[in-house]
């Protein structure tokens, strides 16, 4: 890394395999940055080999290579299981899932079992601001405080700083800052107890109970400067659902996931008990970090309540559905999820003159939360996401409107890094197969 993260971010201390100053919750293209050769051991035995369940699958290509490749890398990069999708704007090429959802009970990855997609959940953020800017229920350009009840200014800044706007949010330009001295005590086991509105009420307000003025914001105005920020992300989702009167989550089940066919993705752990098959459990993968000693250790299921920003479960099949409703200007299987509007807006870029440095080192472009990020020569428009024990990435190709949806249940940046190489192989391959359709 040549230029260093401003802001001075702290890293919780279980974030042992990301480097300092590194924001969790981040995007994995921060992570790739923080990466360091220290030569990790070997794999420890898995329960056998990775198992495949494939999915839809578009005749021509040779699929039965692909997975052996896949197969491959997973164990190279001693990744516990992974889901994939293929698509375009006429819909999923393929899809499968690889490896295993659970080590300890021997269960398979299936092509529907949801994956905690961390920072791909802002794709969502950035889908439900574009609706409710195009349907009217606000504007990206409107001040943050006209649709919460409590108020939203830096007191960094000095009173004659102009207000936080929607599109500061959008594009990590608030000054809004994470402080991981609260965010990681607020992780829990399970679904987090405190509601959106009242932490984020309790962390901007002045004197609420997890303000701190240096801590939680940055000294520059909004629009100067751009710094990943999961709080701002989960700002927008809660101002998109007071605009609307409806609660987020019901918001994005109504208006995306359900028009859709998302039908294995959903915010909180309490809904997988009834969203499996005949009204029974669905049941999401595992995380796991990768024990310096040689061994995959569990993580609890968990939870915290600036949940938009990162607590989505998702297939990555659904996932993939994300990217199909962008390339095809809204329209999906017929029915209009989306006008081309929104998706125009979705694919703005309303802040410009923000500093370079993350242009330079990570992004290409900042769009409505979506990104542009370089991957072996190709322009990617999307997400990742990067938390304790898993990982995601969810980009389409800019020239060929090809897609790929990856999830996995071990973060990026664990083995030195492993993963990402892995990953990064896996989406090449599978976006060169696309091209070729």
């Amino acid at each position: 890394m040549t230029a260093p993260l401003p802001g001075g971010v702290a890293v919780p201390p279980w974030r042992w395999t990301l480097a300092p100053l590194l924001p969790s919750r981040a995007p994995a293209a921060l992570v790739a940055l923080a990466l360091a050769g220290c030569g990790p051991g070997p794999c420890p035995a898995l329960p056998g080999p990775h198992p495949v369940d494939r999915g839809p699958a578009t005749a021509g290509p040779d699929w039965d290579a692909f997975e052996a490749f896949v197969v491959d890398e997973l164990a190279a990069a001693c990744v516990p299981g992974l889901s994939l999708s293929l698509v375009d704007a006429q819909g999923t090429h393929y899809a499968a899932g690889f490896g295993w959802a659970s080590l300890e009970d021997e269960t398979p990855v299936t092509v529907d079992t949801p994956f905690m997609v961390a920072s791909a959940s802002k794709m969502v953020a950035g889908l439900a601001l574009a609706l409710a800017h195009d349907e009217g229920a606000l504007r990206l350009s409107d001040p943050v405080a006209r649709h919460v009840d409590f108020p939203v200014d830096n007191p960094r800044t000095g009173r004659r700083a102009p207000p936080i706007r929607l599109h500061h949010l959008a594009t990590h330009s608030s000054g809004i800052r994470d402080n991981w001295a609260i965010l990681d005590q607020t992780y829990r086991d399970g679904d987090p107890r405190v509601p959106l509105g009242r932490f984020l009420a309790g962390y901007l307000r002045p004197g609420g109970r997890w303000s701190a003025r240096s801590r939680n914001w940055h000294r520059w105005a909004p629009g100067e400067a751009w710094m990943y920020s999961n709080v701002g992300a989960a700002l927008a989702a809660h101002a998109v659902a007071q605009a609307t009167g409806e609660r987020y989550a019901a918001l994005t089940h109504r208006r995306l996931f359900a028009p859709l066919g998302m039908d294995h993705s959903t915010w909180f752990l309490a809904d997988l008990e009834t969203m499996g098959p005949g009204g029974g459990p669905l049941v999401p993968a595992t995380p796991y970090t990768f024990d310096a000693d040689g061994g995959w250790s569990p993580v609890a299921h968990y939870g915290f309540p600036t949940w938009p920003d990162g607590q989505l479960r998702s297939s990555a099949a659904d996932m993939g559905r994300l990217l199909t409703v962008v390339l095809a200007r809204g329209t999906v299987d017929g029915a209009a999820v989306l006008s081309p509007g929104a998706v125009r807006t979705l694919l703005s870029q309303p802040v410009s003159g923000l500093g370079a440095w993350y242009l330079d080192e990570i992004f290409l472009a900042q769009r409505v939360f979506w990104f542009d990020m370089a991957l072996d020569g190709r322009r990617l428009t999307g997400h990742d996401g990067d938390d304790l024990g898993v990982s995601s990435e969810v980009f389409y190709d800019r020239q060929s409107r090809v897609g790929v949806a990856l999830v996995m249940n071990l973060a990026d940046g664990e083995r030195d890094g492993d993963p990402r190489a892995a990953t990064a192989a896996i989406q090449h391959r599978l976006l060169a197969i696309g091209e070729s359709l």
